[in-house]
């Protein structure tokens, strides 16, 4: 609507009129909001056997696996994470830390979290030497020093390569995640609205099944060899849709340089 538009206007008022006037998106369009005097088919000529056209078995079914697959990950979107501050790290967890680096005592640039708290892996190598394998055994509250050895070469950092390093590491705390479990009180609970009314797994199973099943046939239609593909489409394009597009274009930039306190020719 033409309302969006104002919105970008009314926001940069400091600028002059004639760069701020915003465009009007219903422009050419009717009450239906197609565009007035333009028909698609004028430009596009569909198969003879357009209304009846065939779809390959294979777009009209989905197996089991990758609905499975689907279901398996929904809880995932509803999993909480609690900080855990009352036992050791063990490997594999996930954990808050902090920590300072340094090189014969004088800190380095990048070598710091700077109080902000950063989560790793405990015992896996994303991080240099065995830096995440020395976090184990260690209690939330725990401050400590990790020493390791910058490899050689280190594209990261050329001055650090080969030399001894020590961090300063504090744990602040680990961090477990609770996924639910996937049933029907569940579903009822959280994913009745998300899925039109669905109370149990089965709804919810048979509502992605659908939903992958149309999704696969809107590919298949935009495919080198869909429905789209068997038309044939007129080399000219309606002049009012392609002004539109053009102010379109000029909107964006509009609404960009007004947002970011520019004025639209810089």
């Amino acid at each position: 609507s033409a309302a969006s538009g104002s919105g970008a206007a009314s926001s940069a008022s400091s600028q002059p009129a004639e760069e701020t006037e915003s465009l009007d998106y219903s422009a050419g369009l009717d009450d239906n909001g197609r565009w007035e005097g333009i028909t698609a088919l004028d430009y596009v000529t569909l198969p003879q056997d357009y209304a009846a056209y065939p779809l390959p078995a294979e777009v009209t079914q989905v197996d089991d696996e990758t609905i499975q697959s689907s279901l398996d990950v929904l809880p995932y979107n509803y999993a909480t994470t609690e900080q855990i501050t009352d036992r050791a790290v063990e490997n594999g967890d996930q954990v808050n830390i902090d920590y300072v680096g340094s090189v014969d005592g004088v800190e380095f640039e990048g070598g710091s979290t700077g109080g902000a708290g950063t989560t790793v892996t405990a015992g896996s190598s994303n991080y240099i030497d065995d830096f995440l394998t020395q976090i184990i055994g260690h209690t939330p509250g725990e401050t400590f020093n990790v020493e390791v050895t910058f490899p050689d070469p280190y594209q990261n950092n050329p001055d650090l390569a080969g030399k001894d390093a020590v961090f300063v590491t504090t744990i602040n705390y680990i961090e477990e995640t609770s996924v639910p479990e996937l049933t029907d009180e569940f579903v009822a609970e959280n994913l009745s609205e998300v899925y039109e009314g669905a109370s149990t797994v089965e709804d919810v199973r048979a509502a992605i099944t659908e939903q992958t099943i149309q999704s696969q046939i809107r590919n298949y239609f935009g495919s080198d060899d869909g429905f789209m593909a068997q038309c044939t489409f007129s080399e000219e394009l309606p002049e009012a849709i392609i002004q539109y597009q053009s102010e379109l274009c000029v909107e964006y930039y509009r609404q960009a340089a007004a947002s970011n306190g520019m004025d639209f020719a810089s």
